[in-house]
């Protein structure tokens, strides 16, 4: 199974420009409140989330981009992920196959590129360029952006080269299964009050994730198993 071994992200909510590695397994961010630990996360979800909204707004673009940059281009937000193979990845199964268009490295281990960009059409930078002439400060720019160029952004997701523009096929992105429990501020009230708790999130993915995740079990036998798994539970927790 292969795994993501690095993203990079560029002018998206508090990150101006980072790049974190991944390891093969459980990784773990550590970090003071405000770090951008969930806006990492959310940065991977704009990839691998296919519920996640991919029309960023203005708020999502990092703010403290200097006003000297702010007039030379429009701001543009990008997330690029690298997959990397695993050590005991079985290159016959599907990983390889799905992700065969995005390969930017064909020796082992291999490496598979998707990014993600938010930008400003060509064909309206020199309207953006003489907007932004007699802008003196971020504020003021950040109103012309926000009032004049915002609605005209839009969004492309590129595999393999990007200047090949291959845009991602949504069917093999589908098959990743991407889960996301937003941080726990409040523990006794996110995660045992209301109606839809954190706790609840968390067990009903593990509850039954070897069962979904079994490709030996075919879709009524996992409808089964899932059911029976439950319903043991229920018993047991009561």
């Amino acid at each position: 199974m292969m795994f993501i071994s690095n993203i990079s992200i560029k002018n998206f909510r508090n990150f101006d420009s980072i790049s974190v590695d991944f390891r093969d397994g459980i990784n773990l961010l550590i970090g003071q409140n405000n770090a951008g630990k969930s806006n990492l996360l959310r940065a991977l979800g704009i990839i691998f989330d296919s519920s996640t909204k991919k029309q960023l707004s203005i708020n999502d673009i990092y703010n403290n981009i200097p006003l000297e940059e702010l007039k030379l281009h429009s701001p543009k937000v990008s997330i690029t992920v690298i997959l990397s193979q695993s050590k005991n990845e079985d290159l016959m199964g599907g990983e390889l196959v799905t992700v065969s268009n995005w390969l930017i490295s064909l020796q082992e281990p291999y490496l598979a590129q998707i990014q993600y960009e938010f930008f400003l059409p060509e064909a309206h930078e020199a309207k953006y360029m003489d907007d932004m002439q007699d802008v003196s400060s971020k504020e003021e720019a950040w109103e012309v952006i926000n009032d004049n160029f915002i609605r005209l952004y839009i969004n492309k997701t590129w595999v393999g080269e990007p200047d090949n523009q291959i845009q991602i096929d949504g069917e093999s992105l589908n098959k990743f299964d991407f889960q996301f429990l937003d941080a726990i501020r409040d523990v006794e009230r996110d995660m045992f009050s209301g109606k839809n708790t954190l706790l609840k999130n968390v067990i009903d993915f593990f509850i039954d994730y070897d069962i979904k995740s079994d490709k030996n079990l075919t879709e009524e036998e996992q409808s089964e198993q899932i059911a029976s798994r439950k319903k043991e539970f229920d018993i047991t927790s009561q």
